[in-house]
């Protein structure tokens, strides 16, 4: 085979490799959030580790500390929207009014703004339609939308969390599909990688709580 037809054919592989993640960008996407995680997750389990627990207690720790936080943090947000969100509607409602009254007694320009503007009493059928339709398409695509991140966001909490507890079995899957020759350099290089992101992901987690 000439040198033609092997950078022919290794333009077309990669080409053919671009297209199939574009293809699976969505897959590619929850994975590599999926590893980003675990790597955070990893180096919590190693400094239990460093501190005396055995791996695998360490492992199951850490795994119970994150889904008690995921259930925590769900509560505490659907919590806050159910309290918070019809009082912002009031004082939303309240802020439109006395806005569209000052336009309107304002000058001339102020009150050409005000008259593009809808009444204050016209708000709710803007929202919800005269028959309710706009609030039932608003409520069915907003469901949808949050069915599938919350989906997505499973997914890649239940991938994060089997990475960390079968990180072994993983990595010797993924290392037998190299050379064996290269297989020393590529764990060092992975675990160098890993250990980076894992300290610059818990450090902001450290901030992010202590702020």
């Amino acid at each position: 085979m000439n040198k033609v037809a092997q950078v022919t054919i290794t333009i077309l592989a990669t080409l053919a490799l671009l297209l199939l993640l574009w293809q699976l960008r969505g897959v590619v996407a929850i994975l590599v959030i999926a590893i980003v995680l675990a790597t955070t997750l990893s180096g919590f389990v190693n400094l239990l580790t460093a501190g005396g627990w055995s791996r695998r207690w360490a492992t199951a720790a850490i795994i119970v500390a994150t889904l008690l936080f995921i259930i925590g943090f769900t509560t505490l947000t659907l919590y806050v929207l159910g309290e918070r969100l019809p009082s912002a509607l009031r004082d939303f409602r309240a802020l439109y009014g006395e806005l569209w009254r000052t336009l309107l007694a304002g000058s001339s320009t102020q009150q050409s703004i005000a008259v593009r503007l809808p009444a204050p009493a016209l708000l709710d059928d803007l929202w919800l339609g005269a028959d309710g339709s706009r609030l039932l398409a608003l409520v069915s695509g907003l469901s949808a939308n949050v069915g599938t991140l919350l989906s997505n966001l499973i997914l890649v909490i239940f991938v994060a969390l089997y990475w960390v507890a079968d990180r072994e079995r993983i990595e010797g899957l993924w290392l037998s599909l190299l050379p064996a020759r290269v297989r020393p350099q590529a764990r060092t290089v992975v675990y160098r990688v890993e250990e980076e992101i894992g300290i610059y992901l818990r450090s902001k987690i450290v901030q992010a709580v202590l702020i």
